[in-house]
């Protein structure tokens, strides 16, 4: 999802997905909560996509390396917009 996209509509998806999780018997899980963990999932997407996807997929395309880049900057820069490794202590 592009960054502005996301940056407009991530408290409402959150929000939505928080009470689904709610409506089906999901206790004790805030929206507070959940919105520290997706942001803690940003982070992990972003390393996980430089790691796994860069060191596994073949990057010998331009196509290839831009969808890889793209992914790891985009899951990066959201992570950082929830704070990034201040949360890691």
């Amino acid at each position: 999802m592009d960054t502005g996209l996301r940056r407009t509509h991530e408290r409402e998806l959150v929000a939505a997905y928080q009470a689904r999780l709610a409506d089906n018997g999901v206790e004790d899980y805030s929206f507070e909560k959940t919105w520290e963990d997706y942001g803690f999932a940003h982070l992990l997407g972003g390393l996980a996509t430089s790691i796994f996807a860069g060191g596994t997929l073949d990057l010998s395309n331009e196509r290839g390396v831009g969808l890889i880049t793209m992914m790891a900057n985009r899951h990066v820069t959201a992570a950082l917009d929830h704070g990034g490794f201040k949360d890691l202590s």
